[in-house]
Order: structure tokens, then sequence, then C-alpha cells
């Protein structure tokens, strides 16, 4: 039959079958040249060339005005092809078998009856398959269909020994290949798939099938950078691509650190699928990476809407809302969560975010039982920790596995901490699972460790090879369950002892983390019970901070800020979703009894200004009397708290690197210490500063202290003296200190692992 190939393999076939072109009459060999119907040539030149142009009524016409029909193999095998052209599967089965019936090696007989079988009777299909590769064992058509049938029925394995057999007939047929590729993907042979996939783009750079299961095989991979280059090439091409690649390109775009270009393609998916709720939580998730919590609350209210017992879509609404300061209608979604808690303790199949409930009015049982179900999401992948020994001549090996090694508090807490461990007692490695940061701070990063790794590209898999090869000790998980967090390394079990480390202030709830760390005002005896870790405490502090980014010089001019000069300045520069509404009503009772006072805030958030704006006239405070701080470069922020009176610090989550960053600057932080890890951070700092008098124990004692502090200006200015004083001396601020103690720290828990009995015995000598 002579069929003209379409421009596009992806297009129907001009056969008339209604199926794609790759999957009718281009599956193999080339196309044939066009012919001319109306030419003066013999009759099954005439209805192939009518088939090859769709042109099927005709060529059924033509062959049915002929009387030679009968007597004509060639013939009746046309007559077989343009009933199954025009969808007569029976009268084709009929044809076929007649054919087959008068010669048993007709083998393009055979290979239309498995055709017209398949549909219905798939065993029966094959059989005409295998029968027609008998005929002809060379015959590449009749293997490339047997291939099909096992890969189909999952039989990978015998489906690649077919298409190597029909490979032989037809070297480097794309579509051969491209299911090769496909079986050996069904055998977990994803290097072998993509060599083919290769192999075809070698000879055809913009096939477009090779491109798409090329870029499937890289996404499974993880190599994300790989995947979006084939993408690039392949979207241009096929403009007509079906929702689920779309939505691995986002996947792919999102796992680059582009959500921005991630959330366009979830929309188009969207727009192809309205109202998807795998889609509609894609599109969250983007916009609370990108900050915008205002796009993603209308979002979040419709997966709630779909989901009403989906407890991640509940509390991620919610969350939204506190960061836009919009309080309305939290307390029904915190009672709903409550009674989630009480109806799954620590197990659910849509468990809260972890992060997202500590930044809510919830304590310690509620922290962990959203911990454990979290974790139970990595569960899968644990595996045995490494076993080995130290010699007495080397160095304990640590590292630290982060995203935050950019500009983020973390890193600008902890930077002079980390280059005072470079060359001392411990052997440190730094693991970096995002892009490196630029600039004086990127090279300040990099070189603060006796080694450094950027594994942004790397799989969990390879990243935890990676870190068993180093021969890691101590690994310190500075993401916990936060953004951008590579858990599964941690429940790969990569080295022997694994701690919660400062990006995640509460429990895990998983097993696979040893340690949390802290200290004894953070996490108290009385709190453990709360904590799937054990304590790694530190003598003074759980909190680095470092005091090489003291301010210089003169502080800054209240008017550069826009403050009046003669008013008691409060301030607060914790992120908008850490502020409560219980919390406010207390600033804003403050205020109204101090009426020289201001309300200094950050806006993280664009719509959380009106907001709190509003709320505060709510309370009789009128606008002139709430000032809005922007976001600025970090020592910029560290400067403008010297021109403030006193930092109100926000419970139940406290500010941690805000409260570090005021007690450097000389700005006394007033905190109200609870019962959770979250509300324990700037009380943490304040006593290792040497003021422990600003912690506070209870709401009310709270609010007196700050209007007593607003009251006595003199009781401030003392408190301000002291702090000055101590920064030379306190613990807070004595890095080599703190450096010393968290070696003692370290080296002392690997002993303690080694005097384990299972430690010990499996320990080599």
């Amino acid at each position: 039959m002579m069929i003209v190939a379409p421009a596009s393999r992806n297009a129907r076939c001009p056969c008339g079958s209604g199926r794609r072109y790759k999957d009718c009459h281009g599956a193999l060999g080339a196309a044939a040249p066009a012919v001319d119907a109306d030419a003066d040539a013999d009759l099954a030149t005439r209805v192939s060339a009518l088939l090859a142009t769709g042109r099927v009524d005709e060529a059924s016409a033509l062959l049915d005005r002929d009387e030679r029909l009968q007597d004509d193999p060639a013939l009746a095998l046309l007559a077989a092809r343009v009933a199954f052209a025009r969808g007569e599967r029976a009268g084709t089965i009929d044809r076929c078998r007649a054919l087959v019936a008068t010669d048993a090696a007709h083998v393009a007989a055979w290979n239309l009856l498995g055709e017209a079988l398949n549909a219905d009777d798939p065993e029966g299909a094959l059989a005409a398959w295998r029968a027609a590769a008998a005929a002809a064992p060379g015959d590449g058509e009749a293997h490339f269909h047997i291939g099909n049938a096992l890969r189909e029925g999952g039989a990978a394995a015998g489906a690649i020994v077919e298409y190597e057999a029909a490979l032989a007939a037809t070297p480097d047929h794309p579509a051969v290949l491209n299911n090769l590729g496909l079986a050996r993907e069904a055998t977990g042979d994803r290097d072998g798939a993509a060599a083919v996939y290769r192999r075809v783009l070698e000879r055809d750079p913009d096939q477009t099938d090779a491109l798409a299961n090329l870029a499937n095989v890289l996404f499974a991979q993880g190599d994300f950078a790989a995947t979006e280059q084939l993408y690039v090439r392949l979207f241009p091409l096929r403009p007509d691509l079906p929702a689920y690649v779309l939505v691995q390109r986002g996947n792919a775009l999102q796992s680059l650190w582009r959500p921005a270009e991630a959330e366009a393609h979830f929309r188009k998916a969207l727009a192809a699928h309205p109202g998807d709720l795998a889609l509609l939580i894609k599109i969250a998730e983007v916009c609370i990476e990108q900050d915008a919590f205002a796009a993603a609350q209308p979002v979040l209210a419709e997966i709630v809407a779909q989901a009403p017992d989906d407890a991640w879509g509940r509390a991620m609404h919610a969350l939204a809302k506190l960061h836009l300061c919009d309080w309305t209608g939290l307390e029904p979604e915190y009672a709903w969560l409550r009674d989630f808690f009480a109806r799954h303790p620590d197990d659910s199949r849509t468990p809260p975010s972890p992060l997202s409930i500590m930044s809510m009015p919830f304590g310690a049982e509620e922290q962990r039982a959203a911990a454990r179900g979290w974790a139970k999401g990595y569960a899968a992948p644990v595996a045995a920790p490494p076993v080995f020994a130290i010699a007495a001549n080397e160095k304990l090996r640590i590292g630290f596995l982060s995203s935050d090694l950019r500009d983020h508090a973390l890193t600008h807490l902890a930077l002079e901490f980390w280059e005072l461990l470079r060359g001392g007692r411990l052997e440190t490695f730094a693991y970096n699972l995002l892009p490196d940061a630029t600039g004086p701070l990127g090279a300040r990063v990099r070189s603060a460790f006796d080694h450094y790794v950027n594994a942004a590209h790397e799989s969990a898999e390879a990243t935890t090879a990676r870190i068993r090869a180093d021969g890691i000790a101590v690994l310190f998980d500075c993401n916990g369950h936060s953004a951008h967090a590579r858990t599964e390394v941690l429940a790969r079990r990569a080295a022997p002892l694994q701690v919660n480390f400062l990006g995640c202030p509460s429990t895990s709830g998983a097993p696979w983390w040893d340690y949390i760390f802290a200290d004894g005002f953070a996490l108290p005896p009385e709190h453990e019970r709360w904590f799937d870790e054990r304590p790694l405490r530190m003598p003074h502090t759980m909190f680095p901070c470092d005091t090489t980014r003291v301010p210089a010089g003169p502080p800054p001019l209240r008017a550069a800020y826009g403050l009046p000069e003669d008013a008691f300045v409060f301030c607060c520069f914790n992120a908008n979703y850490k502020l409560l509404p219980d919390v406010f009503a207390i600033w804003m009772r403050v205020m109204a009894e101090v009426d020289d006072s201001v309300l200094w805030l950050l806006a993280t958030q664009p719509e959380a200004r009106d907001n709190l704006a509003r709320e505060a006239q709510h309370h009789g405070i009128g606008p002139r009397r709430l000032l809005f701080a922007s976001m600025v470069a970090p020592a910029d922020n560290l400067a403008r708290h010297r021109v403030a009176d006193l930092l109100l610090d926000t419970f139940p989550y406290g500010g941690g690197a805000s409260a570090g960053n005021a007690l450097l600057a000389g700005l006394p932080v007033l905190t109200c210490a609870g019962d959770t890890l979250t509300s324990r951070l700037a009380g943490s700092q304040l006593h290792a500063a040497g003021l422990p008098e600003l912690v506070t124990h209870n709401p009310a004692a709270y609010e007196a202290m700050a209007l007593r502090l607003a009251r006595d200006r003199g009781l401030l200015r003392e408190l301000r003296v002291r702090l000055a004083a101590n920064r030379g001396t306190a613990p807070l601020f004595d890095m080599h200190r703190y450096s010393r103690d968290f070696e003692d720290v370290v080296l002392r828990a690997w002993t303690d692992h080694l005097a384990r009995p299972t430690a010990a015995a499996a320990a080599p000598a």
C-alpha cells in the first residue's frame, strides 16, 4: 500500500484509519513516494494512491467495480486494507483469513490480520504476528508488532528481543528505537533507554517522540537541567503536547528553582483540566515558593473546597492568610486542625506542613503530630546507617546539609562560627542544595568550610552516596521540614549520627534524626517528651551570632526611616506570618497607654500593610502610629535596629535570627516563652546575652513588661548599657567560645555513639 507520510508523525494517517501516522502505516519503513491516482496506472497503483491521499471511499468504489478482485491476491489485500481504513474490522479479518488460508506465507496479510484483531482479541493478534514472523523471520513489521504486544502486556524483556530483531531488518528506524527505549525503561534500564533515544536524535534532532521520551528518562534520573533543555527543543515542535508533559516540565522548572515559569506551565495544564486538584496543589506550591500569598490564597481556598479533609490544604490556606495578616475566619480553621490532630495523632495521608503548624497557636503535642505525619511520607527509603571507626590520628568529619548557604538568616548567623571551626578539632564539609551564592557572600561561604560541595543538581541517592564516601560521622541537617529540604538523604541514613540543626525549630518526628540541636533553656528536660530526637545541648545557647556584622559608626537618623525623633519606637521585624491577632492586640493596648509611641513593623507582603493598618484602626490606633519597614540588605537591616527603643517578639513562633540581629545591634528584645521550642528562641539568646529579665512566661507578664519599659525609660537605658557592655563577654557574642563548645558537644556525642552496644559491636577494628 502506498502511503504518503504527513508533515508530522503525530498527524492522522492518510490511509483513513483515524490513527496517528506513527501508530499506523508510519510504524515501520520509509514512506513511499506520492502517486497520482488519476495517472494511467494499473489498478493496484491507483487504489494505493487514493488511500494515500485519504480518499478511501473512492478507492473502495474503484475496487468494487473491478471483477478481478476475487482472483488477484494483491487486489484482495488492497481490499482488506480499504476495509481496515473504513473501520470495517470484521470485513478486514475475513479477507485476511481468506488470504492466509490460501497462502500461509502471506506476511502482509498476517500483519494486517493482527492489526484488525488487536482491539478485541489481542491474543489472536499476537498469534497472527507470530505467524508472520515464522513465515518471514526477517520481517521487521511482524517483530515490531510482537514487541509492542509484549511491552503493553508487561513482558518488557521479551519486547526488547523483538525490537532488536525489527532493527536488524530496519536499522535505526525511529519508531522501533523509541519503543525499544520504552521497553528498556520498563526493565529499569534508564541509561540504556537514554542511549536509544539519543541514537534517534543523532539522525533526527527534531524527532519529537525521542525528545519527549529522553526528557522523561532524564527527569526520572533527577537531571532537571537536561530535561528542561530538551523541552526547550520539543515545545516549539509540538504545540499540542498533552497536559501531563506541561506538568512534568513545570516540575522540572520547579526543581530548577524557577517557580514563576513552573507556575505558567501548571496554569496552562489547569486550563486544559479545570479544577484538577493535583494541579491546584502544584500552583499553590509555586506561588508559596515565590512568597506570592495573595495569588496562592484563592487557589488554596479552592483546594479546601474540593478536598475539605486535606489537612495540608487547610493549614496552608490559614498560613497564607497569616502572611497577608488577613485574620478573618482563622478560628474555624484552627478548630478544624485541632480536631484533625485529635483524629490523627501522628498519621494521615494528607498531613499539614509542620512549618505551617509552628506558625499557629498550637502546642508541642500538635507540632509533633504534624512532624510525624509529614515524616511518614519519607519512610520508604530508610537504610541502615553506615558504620565506621575514626583512627586516633584522624579528625572527626562532620557535614552541614543545607539549602540556606546563601543570603539567608541561618548563614548570616553562622558564618563566623563555621569559619572558626575550619582547621580545628573537626573536619567540616558543606553540601549546598541550591545554586551557589554569588559575590562576596558566596565567596565567604565557600571558604568557610574545610570542604565545600554544590549538590544542587544531584539526586538524593547521589548526595547520600557522596556523604557516605566522604566518611561523614555526624551530619547536621540545616533544613528539617523547611523549603528545599532533601529529607530523602536523611531517611537513607547518609551518616551514623544525624542532627536536626536550627532550620526547623521543632521535632522532626522521624527516627533518622538522632539529635536536635538545642540548649538548656530552649529545650528544658521537662519538654523532651515532645521530641523524637535526643537533645544535643549547647552549654549556653543554640544560636551562633556572627559578630563580624556589628554595625560600624554612629547610629543612623530616625528621619531616614520616616520615624519621629521624639517618639518611643516599638518595633518587630519578624515575618508577618508570625504575627497573630492576640499578640497584635497586646501591642495595641500598650500603645494606647503610651501616647508618644509608634510601632515599626516589617511589611513582608504588600497586602499585610493595609490589613494591619485597618486592624490598628479597629483598636483605636491611628495610621500615623503604624509604620512599615521595607526589605533591605542585611547590613542595613542591622543598622536600623539602633534607632528603635524596644523590639517586641512574637509568640508562639518567636524570632530566632531577628532576635539575634537586634541584640547584636544593641536593641533590647522582649519575649514570651511558652512550652514550644519555637516560642523560646529569643529567650535562649537573651539568657546568653545577660538579659534574662526580658524573658516573660505568659501574655499578661509580657504586656506588663512592655508597658513598664515604655514608661520607665531609665530602666530601658540601663538594659541597653548592659547589653552594649556584654557584647565583649557574654556567650551570645563569643564565637570562639561557641565554636569550642560545639566541638566538645559533637565529640562527646560521637563517643557516646561508639559506647552504645550496637555501634561498638559493629565498628571495625
